[in-house]
């Protein structure tokens, strides 16, 4: 598959909300859908840490440490189901890998 046919399937994807993240937690990546589901676009998104969005410290240091835990061993982690909080107070439930 082709960068081109990834980024197609990944922006036409309406139910399937992908983010990439750096080793930071840097937002690389935020597809249409996760502006759906996050009720923030990808222009806020990109390039910022996702703390004090549906992240609080707590959670923000969870998600580095899985970060870590993928590019340590080479595995995927997941699936595990969470609840978000977003910033207009409505509560997300995720099932995310």
């Amino acid at each position: 598959m082709s960068r081109t046919q990834l980024m197609a399937n990944l922006e036409g994807t309406p139910a399937v909300a992908v983010q990439w993240y750096d080793r930071e937690g840097r937002v690389l990546y935020w597809n249409p859908a996760s502006e759906t589901m996050y009720g923030l676009t990808a222009e806020l998104m990109v390039g910022q840490l996702p703390v004090g969005t549906f992240f609080d410290e707590t959670g923000f240091q969870a998600l580095l440490e899985t970060l870590r835990q993928i590019e340590s061993t080479g595995q995927p982690y997941g699936p595990y189901e969470v609840d978000l909080p977003l910033p207009e107070g409505r509560t997300v439930s995720v099932l995310a890998t």
